[in-house]
């Protein structure tokens, strides 16, 4: 996800919510079936979700809506 300062704070939820609402699309979400990761970048990228982080999709949904713009 874009956090650098071209990026206000409302775009960056409707990003937020896009990647929340990607995961809300599959139904086999979890260590045997879709796994998601969430990479941030503005002049670095920083690895903010790993892949096998969230067994859930609700504990990554809810992951995602505390990510915090850096940029």
């Amino acid at each position: 996800m874009d956090e650098s300062g071209s990026i206000d704070s409302d775009d960056f939820d409707r990003e937020k919510n896009f990647v929340a609402a990607l995961a809300d699309g599959f139904s086999n979400f979890g260590p045997n079936g879709v796994q998601m990761a969430v990479v941030t970048y503005a002049t670095t990228a920083d690895l903010d979700i790993k892949l096998s982080e969230h067994s859930t999709k609700s504990s990554f949904m809810a992951a995602v809506k505390k990510i915090k713009q850096g940029g």
